[in-house]
């Protein structure tokens, strides 16, 4: 994916690729900011085998 595509993405569209490319701080910093249902990149995230990023949307901000 270009730089420039990961600027143009929606929120929930950017919670997904940080799911499914396991970046931790990526992920923190747009759950902190944005209020979307992440039901699709927890399961994602569970798919991939990323705990850390299942754990990280299983806690609520």
């Amino acid at each position: 994916m270009k730089p420039i595509d990961r600027f143009l993405m929606g929120p929930n569209s950017a919670i997904m690729d940080a799911a499914l490319t396991a970046h931790e701080s990526c992920q923190t910093r747009l759950l902190r900011r944005f209020i979307c249902d992440v039901s699709r990149q927890l399961i994602a995230a569970a798919t991939k085998g990323h705990q850390n990023v299942v754990n990280r949307l299983l806690v609520p901000y």
